[in-house]
């Protein structure tokens, strides 16, 4: 996992895991790794149980360099989220 990720989940978990606002408030998660990203996707996965939040899509992994197919997943990813919250399904 990216050193600013694990820094922002440091920081702010004490603060929000308790925080009724935050429980289950939808995530999905998106990984670019050079090898095959299920390290930090479980270490990810992990630490979001603890803030209660709701998984709302299986894991976009992207292995090797970033390609056109792999944006257009996560393009879609934020589509489909955004629809969900403003239709109030998450």
């Amino acid at each position: 996992m990216a050193g600013a990720i694990k820094d922002l989940f440091d920081r702010t978990y004490d603060e929000l895991k308790d925080d009724k606002g935050m429980y289950k408030k939808p995530y999905a998660v998106v990984i670019s790794a050079g090898n095959d990203g299920t390290g930090a996707l479980t270490h990810i996965e992990r630490i979001l149980r603890g803030y209660r939040f709701k998984k709302v899509q299986n894991p976009i992994i992207c292995k090797g360099a970033v390609t056109e197919e792999a944006l257009a997943k996560c393009y879609e990813l934020g589509r489909t989220i955004a629809e969900g919250v403003k239709a109030g399904i998450f």
